[in-house]
């Protein structure tokens, strides 16, 4: 790709990102969020427990048929103290438990999957008018206080966290059931910790139990 052409995509992603955040910020403040400029992301952490809400936005990208610019915000719940424990119990381990364990956030969610209707929901042309980005900014933020909020507040702490995963209203993948356990764990809730590995394959769940000290 020419190098100007990419500057120029560039930037205008960097133009998108900047109005929505203008829509953005004043309704994450009132919540704790605190806008994060390493990492582009609206951050909290509180009750042990840290909040991230991103735009992740592309330009191109094959799932919109490569044309346009695509926005998928996601959202992540990670317990630093769970993760901790994770890898303090990795590093006396052994054998196929460290190819499939490693520390990793509780949570991580697409927005557009908690959205009702068809994906994806926010999307824009190469060339967006002012009007198109400012319109989709608005269903954006709308989306974010009627659905996004909400489900974070449902991430809140560490005993929301443990009661959604066991209770199936979290959407969880198997890379975060090794330190989910090792959160169940710390908080004296085997019967949580054995399951949240219950969803695993027969010879990882057995693997992981037995570094948890678990009845496989």
């Amino acid at each position: 790709m020419d190098k100007a052409v990419q500057a120029n995509r560039l930037s205008r992603l960097v133009d998108v990102c900047d109005q929505i955040d203008l829509l953005l910020a004043p309704e994450f403040a009132p919540h704790g969020f605190r806008f994060r400029r390493r990492d582009a992301t609206y951050h909290r952490e509180q009750n042990g427990v840290a909040l991230s809400f991103a735009l992740g936005i592309s330009s191109r990208p094959p799932s919109i048929g490569g044309v346009g610019i695509l926005i998928e915000p996601h959202l992540v719940a990670a317990v630093n103290a769970w993760m901790a424990d994770a890898e303090r119990r990795l590093a006396s381990s052994s054998g196929p438990v460290l190819r499939w364990e490693h520390p990793s956030p509780v949570v991580w969610e697409l927005l557009d999957w908690l959205v009702p209707g068809n994906s994806p929901h926010w999307t824009l042309p190469d060339d967006p008018e002012q009007a198109e980005v400012e319109d989709i900014a608005k269903l954006l933020r709308d989306s974010v206080v009627e659905v996004g909020l909400p489900f974070m507040e449902r991430l809140a702490t560490t005993e929301l966290l443990l009661d959604g995963v066991v209770g199936g209203e979290l959407r969880v993948l198997d890379d975060a059931r090794f330190t989910i356990a090792c959160g169940a764990l710390l908080a004296g809730r085997l019967d949580l910790a054995r399951t949240a590995l219950e969803p695993l394959g027969t010879a990882r769940r057995e693997s992981a139990a037995s570094v948890l000290g678990l009845p496989a």
